[in-house]
């Protein structure tokens, strides 16, 4: 009886430990398809909100006024996002992403405030 239940007790914490690790990267795969949707519409805004700290900082320094009025992008055509890996090292994530017809680039991803977000955005 004690084996039953300390096998059922290690199969149910590895499957939170699973169901955890989904849901992580679902999340770092949200950030990165919405703020790939914000740079392609021009949503510079909404790109500010998808980017760590010390990013929007640099992103929005010397821009006055209003970010979706004239904001530091130009809007370009949509682009799918193919996210070829994830690796991910506590509250900090890599993922490697091509968006065609461009090579593969490696985006860096922290956890801040209970979101992941974009800390290199190109």
């Amino acid at each position: 009886m004690v084996v039953v239940m300390l096998v059922a007790g290690v199969g149910g914490f590895l499957g939170f430990r699973h169901h955890q690790s989904e849901q992580r990267l679902a999340q770092i795969r949200a950030a990165v398809n919405e703020f790939a949707e914000a740079s392609d519409t021009a949503d510079t805004e909404k790109m500010v909100t998808l980017m760590c700290r010390a990013e929007a900082a640099e992103f929005t320094e010397g821009f006055e006024g209003d970010l979706d009025n004239g904001g530091p992008i130009e809007p370009a055509s949509r682009r799918p996002v193919n996210i070829e890996s994830i690796t991910v090292s506590g509250d900090e994530a890599t993922v490697e992403v091509t968006r065609p017809p461009a090579p593969t680039k490696t985006f860096k991803l922290k956890r801040e405030d209970e979101s992941w977000k974009l800390c290199n955005p190109e």
